[in-house]
């Protein structure tokens, strides 16, 4: 039988850890300034309203003017993905958006794609960013406020994002469709690429998940669930109804390691 923590133990490690850890963070401090560790900030994703993935199809006869308009560099080449377990790969074009707290807060939404890295590993690439609230992003310093909603009323999930020249993404997704619903499992290639996020301009943020994505509760809202007014620039690359319209249940922790390979990068 396990012996009971005695209370003056448990007194004599609270004190220990509340000196030590503070020690350690400062040490933290001059290894980073000195640039011989990274620095690792929280980035909490809220649960309510969910988490949303938007995940589009390229037009086939649309991908080689996709490839062209966006522009990649020649060492993170477009690529195909799938989302979900036992699907096919497609050429995607992802909108996400969700309420964070942490480096970042407020809606956010981004539109990316996915690429190939020099260890041929499937990778995010973030192509447009936008934020309710003035934010920092990798490609610009500044990720300044614009027009961006994620709200829930009744069973009803509505997403609104301002792109390029104002024009409006909006999306409304009936909810009450995914009550007998089945969950669905996550593509192992999809978590991964979540690994390293990069911008067009190169730079990558490295991102350390828990359960929340890797085992996450996951639903698609069927399309005869949603309707969709896209006005925006990507709208002649895609497809008009989304692959998959996959909502989050749960809130998920990150930790994020901001310009992870700028270190790295050639001037």
């Amino acid at each position: 039988m396990p012996m009971p923590f005695v209370p003056v133990e448990r007194t004599k490690r609270l004190l220990f850890k509340r000196v030590l850890y503070p020690i350690l963070s400062l040490i933290d401090v001059f290894t980073i300034i000195l640039g011989k560790a990274q620095p690792r900030v929280p980035f909490m994703v809220k649960g309510d309203p969910p988490t949303t993935y938007y995940n589009f199809k390229i037009k086939p006869d649309q991908l080689e003017a996709f490839r062209a308009y966006i522009n990649l560099p020649e060492h993170l080449p477009l690529t195909p993905l799938k989302c979900i377990a036992d699907e096919s790969e497609d050429y995607l074009l992802t909108l996400n958006v969700y309420h964070v707290s942490g480096i970042a807060t407020g809606v956010r939404a981004e539109w990316s794609t996915y690429v190939t890295d020099h260890l041929g590993i499937r990778r995010y690439m973030v192509l447009e960013a936008r934020s309710s609230k003035t934010s920092f992003d990798a490609a610009s310093f500044v990720t300044k406020a614009t027009l961006v909603e994620h709200d829930k009323h009744d069973n009803t999930l509505t997403s609104i994002v301002e792109s390029e020249q104002e024009k409006l993404f909006r999306i409304d997704c009936d909810l009450s469709s995914l009550e007998q619903g089945p969950y669905l499992t996550i593509a192992g290639e999809w978590i991964e690429a979540n690994d390293y996020i990069y911008w067009r301009n190169g730079i990558c943020d490295r991102t350390f998940y828990e359960a929340g994505m890797a085992n996450s509760r996951v639903k698609n809202v069927p399309n005869d669930s949603i309707t969709i007014d896209d006005q925006t620039h990507w709208a002649p690359f895609i497809e008009t109804k989304p692959k998959h319209t996959l909502v989050f249940e749960e809130p998920m922790e990150f930790i994020l390691v901001p310009w992870r390979n700028l270190d790295e990068m050639k001037s």
